[in-house]
């Protein structure tokens, strides 16, 4: 194998003290005009999706995090703080503003649902089949979150939920709908009302006291939420799939149908559909309802249409849509929000778009490594999302700060071989940073800062801004994908971070079966046990032989000095 180079120049979070951080966002909190923030799904209990403040211009990476699984939840706030569910099966807390990981809770399955923040405590559910209550550690202290209650209920737990009274609402994968206490979790109220699913989050109608939800077959639901009593089924097409939520303006239910490959109307008092829209690709994304306009996402496109048929037949057709905009989607799961006059909306190509709300012109796109199914939503004039590259964004306009330039020697290398990794830090001009703290986390493996062995997991680069360091893969029985996280810091300095990632080949010491990296190494480990128990007992076993020699000779010049 060749030599390989890897360019790498990434920016994310801020390297700045953690007491500084929070100062800063506490201050914010409290300046006149600061933006509000979403403490639930889509911000309301109508999905209205609306962000109050200004977006950014660009799209720069802030920080990011990488977790343990993939990113399919949405971030919601509270007072400085960010949480948003991983399939790692935890619900994260992230400072915002550094992208410090303030604690994690720990369920029993994937976490896709967003939460809900009210009244110090966070709701949510779980693919373990629980919906759970936690208490919120005040943001800055050394307090951790802690179980108030959960309930296990028949399925697992997709959807979002909203407050209703002294209650919780949401529904889950087995055709289920739940009012529980908000105090002790108890089930007030369960309906099931089809032999599916419900992926949707209810909506709480407003001005009334029912939900509206629809599940992935057909049929919308329209209950009592005092009661949970049916009050109305709506069959919607043959076709439809209801895995959006939908969104509510002035009585109007807007809903896209999956495979019916249409956004559809629903006058919700009157009990009729209004009109339909042929997007001609499947449509599984939760509009948006500003003014007069509704905005949607389909595979392949984010659509903008007026919120009323214009000519009055039932259908808006091609010729009547405002504008639509390529996003090269083929999933369209993440849901859109509106900021001032942006449209943001995440795609399965692998970007976050930014567009003009008015034209559909795009402004930026940002790049991940993954699908973007999680809908992005704003803190602060930066955008916040996940990605099934399992990491978790922070994206807007970068203060300046550092740069890091990661060259790998060889990016392909056998289990029984090293390679070389030369990194370089500046600042946003080009100078060098010098004794700028670089970090690492890897997967498997490990890096040696200098020839001689030497390891550890923080560096420093000299006074050019330079830093070589060495990577020693452990052994591999089949093709393996090393992850390596480099972070660089210096105080007074926006930081910096990157991933990269080395391929491993089985050396010449592989046994050939199909062990994959973290296999190999659990089962490596009885053997290293072994061998250093082998060590330990054949010093003692010297020491003794060397004591019982020595006695020997004591004895032997004891019975000659006679």
């Amino acid at each position: 194998m060749g030599k390989t180079s890897i360019r790498v120049k990434v920016r994310t979070f801020p390297a700045s003290s953690l007491i500084l951080a929070l100062f800063l966002t506490a201050s914010l909190l409290i300046l006149p005009g600061h933006n509000s923030y979403w403490t639930e799904w889509r911000g309301d209990p109508q999905h209205l999706a609306l962000e109050n403040g200004d977006p950014p211009d660009v799209g720069e990476l802030i920080w990011t995090y990488h977790t343990g699984d993939q990113v399919l939840s949405s971030p919601v706030f509270y007072e400085g703080g960010m949480l948003i569910g991983s399939d790692d099966k935890n619900l994260y807390c992230f400072d915002p503003v550094t992208g410090d990981v303030n604690w994690k809770f720990k369920t029993e399955g994937e976490i896709q649902a967003s939460a809900l923040v009210h009244d110090g405590k966070a709701y949510f559910g779980s693919f373990d089949g629980n919906f759970y209550c936690i208490t919120l550690p005040e943001v800055g202290s050394s307090a951790m979150p802690s179980l108030v209650w959960n309930t296990t209920v028949q399925g697992q737990v997709i959807s979002s939920s909203h407050i209703f009274k002294d209650s919780v609402i949401f529904a889950d994968t087995e055709g289920y709908i739940y009012r529980a206490s908000l105090d002790d979790g108890e089930i007030i109220w369960k309906e099931g009302h089809t032999t599916d699913q419900f992926w949707a989050t209810p909506l709480i109608i407003s001005g009334s006291e029912q939900l509206i939800i629809g599940d992935i077959w057909n049929d919308l639901f329209i209950l009592d939420a005092n009661d949970g009593s049916l009050e109305r089924e709506v069959f919607v097409t043959r076709d439809t799939e209801i895995y959006a939520s939908g969104t509510i303006d002035n009585g109007i239910f807007f809903i896209t149908g999956g495979m019916d490959q249409s956004l559809h109307a629903y006058d919700i008092e009157n009990d009729e559909f209004l009109w339909r829209f042929d997007a001609e690709h499947d449509t599984y994304s939760t509009p948006i309802v500003d003014g007069d306009r509704v905005y949607f996402g389909s595979f392949e496109y984010l659509w903008c249409l007026p919120i009323t048929d214009p000519d009055g037949d039932g259908n808006i057709t091609m010729e009547e849509i405002i504008w639509s905009a390529p996003t090269k989607d083929f999933q369209g799961g993440s849901s859109p929000f509106i900021a001032s006059d942006k449209i943001f909306v995440g795609s399965d190509d692998y970007n976050l778009y930014c567009f003009d709300k008015t034209t559909g012109d795009k402004i930026w796109t940002f790049e991940t490594k993954g699908y973007i199914y999680s809908s992005p939503a704003m803190f602060d004039g930066k955008v916040y999302f996940g990605s099934s590259d399992r990491n978790v964004y922070c994206v807007g306009k970068r203060p300046p700060g550092l740069v890091m330039d990661v060259d790998i020697d060889v990016s392909e290398i056998t289990s029984d071989n090293i390679t070389a990794i030369k990194i370089k830090v500046t600042n946003d001009e080009g100078t060098p940073i010098g004794d700028a703290i670089v970090s690492f986390i890897t997967s498997a493996g490990f890096i040696s800062y200098d020839e001689e062995g030497n390891t550890r997991l923080e560096h420093r680069t000299d006074a050019t801004g330079n830093l070589s360091v060495y990577f020693f893969p452990v052994h591999v029985s089949s093709r393996s994908t090393i992850d390596i996280s480099f972070v660089a810091a210096k105080e007074g300095l926006q930081g910096t971070s990157t991933d990269v990632q080395i391929i491993v080949e089985p050396g010449e010491e592989s046994s050939g079966d199909n062990t994959d990296v973290g296999e190999d190494l659990e089962k490596r480990i009885p053997y290293y046990i072994g061998i250093s128990l082998l060590v330990l007992i054949n010093i003692i076993l010297i020491l003794l032989a060397l004591l019982w020699f020595m006695r020997n000779r004591f004895e032997q010049k004891e019975a000659g000095s006679k």
